[in-house]
């Protein structure tokens, strides 16, 4: 009887061609680990650059929250005044970065201030110095709140008494510098001084 070789024997390669094709398959496998560990590594640089950025917030909204309400001396909203009426501006500056912020202050003024101006000039400032020109350096915690309020036009002093012509007014609002925020204040207030209601 005629013996006939197995179909195994019949499918079979080379040994050596056998251990080549999976040389191959090992070196194809090793290139696309290679690839995805060295995209992997890419992606995490690049999340590390940006995520780091210095240690600063996205924006200065993720530092400090910002309040301000303009009133007239009765505790109304407004931005529209008579002539030689007085108002009421607040501002409180709250940490919501979860850190600690430093801040530095440049002379001995109050750490909120506040200045009204016409045009490029300024008219009237809510104190008036002198103030000691000596640097300081301030720590504003967690939750922890800056607040600044002043009755204008006149100096916090009320010396000298301004009253406001007739006309429209920016109200500047300032604050120490913070070494986590870019900007050093508030966008400004439009206020106008119309003519005292007649008898």
């Amino acid at each position: 009887m005629t013996s006939r070789a197995a179909p195994i024997a019949l499918c079979s390669r080379s040994p050596r061609r056998a251990w080549s094709l999976n040389v191959v398959r090992h070196l194809r496998a090793r290139r696309e680990d290679l690839a995805l560990i060295l995209a992997i590594a890419l992606t995490v640089l690049m999340f590390g650059i940006v995520g780091c950025d210095l240690g600063r917030p996205v924006s200065d909204r993720d530092v400090l929250s910002a309040t301000v309400h303009l009133k007239d001396t009765v505790g109304h909203e407004a931005s529209v005044f008579r002539s030689g009426e007085d108002f009421d501006i607040t501002v409180k500056l709250t940490n919501i970065s979860g850190k600690r912020l430093r801040f530095t202050r440049y002379n001995s003024a109050p750490d909120v201030l506040f200045r009204i101006l016409r045009g490029d000039s300024v008219v009237a400032y809510s104190t008036n110095g002198p103030f000691l020109m000596v640097v300081t350096i301030g720590y504003l915690n967690p939750g922890e709140t800056m607040e600044g309020h002043w009755r204008g036009p006149s100096p916090m002093n009320r010396s000298p008494n301004v009253a406001l012509p007739l006309g429209t007014y920016s109200l500047v609002i300032s604050f120490p510098k913070f070494d986590q925020v870019e900007k050093e204040g508030l966008p400004s207030i439009q206020l106008s001084v119309v003519e005292s209601a007649k008898d």
